[in-house]
Formats: C-alpha cells, structure tokens, sequence
C-alpha cells in the first residue's frame, strides 16, 4: 500500500559532546516516494541518515522501519533488512573492478547470495541498469566521478533495497551528467519500485523527481554571544520584511525577513537554489520584490531603481566576474564611482581603493581582460 509509512524517524536527537546536531527532528517516508531531504549545510541531513542507517545511534528518539523499531541497530542489520544507503563521499573498493564492486553487495546484502557465478550474474545486470556494464572489468580507481556515482547506486541496488537513502548522488556532476543521473534514479523508483529518500543541493533534481520535500532548518543565535553590552537603542541600516521574489514565474524565496545592524558583518547562508543571490538582487533593486517591504536606513525602497538605491549608498559586488574588458583598471573604477555623492570624492576615494589594494594601483593602466581571476 503506498500510504503506509515505511520509515518513521520520530523526535530524533544526536549530540556530539557539546554540540547538538539534531534536536527532536520527525520524518516519515511513505512506500512507493521520493522524498527529497534538503537543508543548508551543517544542517544535519547526513548526520541524519547516519542515525537511521545506524552508524550513529541515536541520542534520543526512536525509528521504526516497516513499522519495526529499528533503534540501535547496527548498519549490516538494518540494510539485511532492506534500508540501503549511498554515501556522499564516495569510497568503493578502489583495487577491485567494477563487477567485483557489486558483488560485494550482493553477497553481503540483504539477500547474502551464496553462489559467486549467481552473484556475478546479477551484478552485470545491474550495470547495465545503469550504464556501466561496459567498465565491469575496470578497476574501479579508474573511474571518472560521474561513474563513480553509477557504481554507488549500482552497489546500494545490489543490496536489494526496499528503501534507498541517497546522499547527494549527483553532486559535482556536469549538467548532462545531472540529467542522465536524476533518469537512472527516476528508473529506480519506477521500474525498480523502490522508496527512495534523497539528500541533494541540485535544486533541479529536488524539484523534478520529488513528489515531496522535507526541509532541516536550524537557527544559529550567535548573536547573542557576539552582541556586546550595551544599553544604546538597536540600529538597523537594512530591514528585509516578508519579502518573496520571482524569477518570471518561478518563486524563488518566500517570507523572507531579517535584519542588519549598522556597522556589523552579517552571512546570509543556505544550500544551492535556496535563493540567496535572488535576495541580494531584490535589495539592490535588479529584480523586483512582489511581496514584502525592504528599508534602508528606514527609508522604503521597494519603488527604488537600481541606480537610485546605488545614491542611497546600496551597493551590489556581483557573483560572477564582470569587469568592462577593454577598459583600463582605473577606468572601471571610475565607472563605479557615477553616484554623484562618489563623483564629489573620486580622487580621495581612488586614492582609498588603491591603499586597500596595491596589486590594483600597480595595473591601474592594464587593461580590464588581462588581469588574473584573483586581480
């Protein structure tokens, strides 16, 4: 029955010393999902998955496996079982080829096939499930990175899985490789019919083979460590409040709200498509914000134009490298100062900039596509 949970993981904890990784954390995976389990980094998601697959025992909290308490378990116990995991380092059996790879987990899984020739022959039918029956007898250090995450998925399914956990399987692969891995995963649930729980910062994988998304968010309060005492009256310089952004139709942030103080250095954090630079780009005025209100120095600026907000002293250092190319060093810097409160100042503030930056004042004549990525 596709209702029926598979796997329940219910107010799980996990310290490390002083450090609390999870707390009270609750997650259920239906038979027959894909779950996608996203979450900034340091957000716990791996350590997560070592807790259900029972590298970790847990802190406090239970989980339950077809509606068995799984709790405790050691990791060979529970994959008999059927719940299999891929690991986000991947760490084959480097001196062995690809085939021998497989049928470690065919031997050793939740079937622990006995026969060697049997072993064998399942193994190559599950490299060619995904794609790689054609290295079967290369030696698995001999692997490119996007078939070391073939021979992953092909190991975890040699185990015979009912439920696969997938610890970001398609990270650091090309987008053609992304495409071709999220089909061999799409392959897995349908043909296979296999529960799948993933873990993934492809935000294109998350959104396009998820038919559900849970989300392990923690709040750092540092701030209260870092605030020095003081009775003065708090200052913000900005204030986000509730603010959602599109990209033409897609959304790419939702209520989103918070604050900088004036004179502070604040990181805005989260995992890739979370929508942080969709946010630098609304508070600088290049995309328009549809809900929500941003203040600076409490003056509203939601009707502001880029240009505008650069007057109000609002400025936007780009993700990418976007220098003019066949201009000259000091010429592109002179271009950034046509505010007219920069313009009043240039010769003071170039002076400025070349004192912050000397390799700068050096090639202040070179042109703009000459310099180095660092420069």
């Amino acid at each position: 029955m596709k209702d029926m949970k598979m796997l329940e993981a219910r107010n799980i904890s996990k310290r490390f010393g002083g450090l609390m990784a999870l707390e009270d954390v609750n997650i259920s995976v239906a038979q027959g999902e894909i779950v996608g389990l996203i979450g900034a980094n340091g957000a716990g998601k791996t350590t997560l998955f070592n807790v259900i697959s029972g590298t970790y025992a847990p802190t406090s909290g239970r989980i339950l496996f077809k509606g068995r308490e799984i709790t405790g378990m050691r990791p060979h116990e529970i994959c008999r079982r059927g719940l299999v995991r891929t690991f986000q380092v991947v760490k084959p059996f480097r001196n062995m080829t690809v085939l021998r790879n497989v049928m470690a987990g065919k031997l050793f899984g939740k079937d622990r096939v006995k026969n060697l020739e049997y072993a064998r022959e399942e193994a190559l039918k599950i490299l060619e499930f995904v794609g790689l029956a054609q290295k079967a007898h290369v030696l698995a250090r001999g692997l490119g990175l996007a078939d070391h995450k073939r021979l992953e998925l092909a190991r975890s399914l040699a185990a015979d899985p009912e439920l696969l956990l997938l610890d970001e399987a398609l990270a650091g692969l090309t987008p053609t490789e992304t495409v071709e891995a999220m089909e061999i995963v799409r392959k897995i649930h349908e043909k296979l019919q296999i529960t799948i729980l993933m873990v993934e910062h492809v935000m294109k994988a998350v959104t396009g083979l998820c038919s559900r998304i849970v989300v392990l968010h923690y709040e750092l309060t540092w701030e209260k460590a870092l605030k020095p005492n003081t009775d003065k009256e708090e200052k913000y310089l900005l204030d986000v409040r509730a603010i959602s952004v599109f990209y033409e139709a897609i959304q790419a942030t939702w209520d989103v709200w918070f604050t900088v103080r004036e004179g502070s250095v604040t990181a805005l954090v989260g995992s890739n498509g979370a929508g942080k630079t969709a946010i630098m780009k609304s508070i600088s005025g290049i995309l328009p914000t549809s809900e929500g209100s941003i203040l600076f120095m409490d003056q509203v600026l939601d009707r502001l134009a880029p240009h505008e907000r650069v007057e109000r002293g609002i400025s936007l250092v780009p993700e990418g490298r976007k220098v003019f190319p066949y201009l000259t060093v000091q010429e592109n810097l002179e271009i950034g100062a046509y505010s007219r409160k920069a313009r009043k100042r240039l010769n003071q503030t170039m002076a400025e900039i070349f004192e912050l930056f000397p390799p700068l004042a050096a090639r202040r004549k070179q042109l703009g596509v000459s310099l180095s990525g660092g420069e």
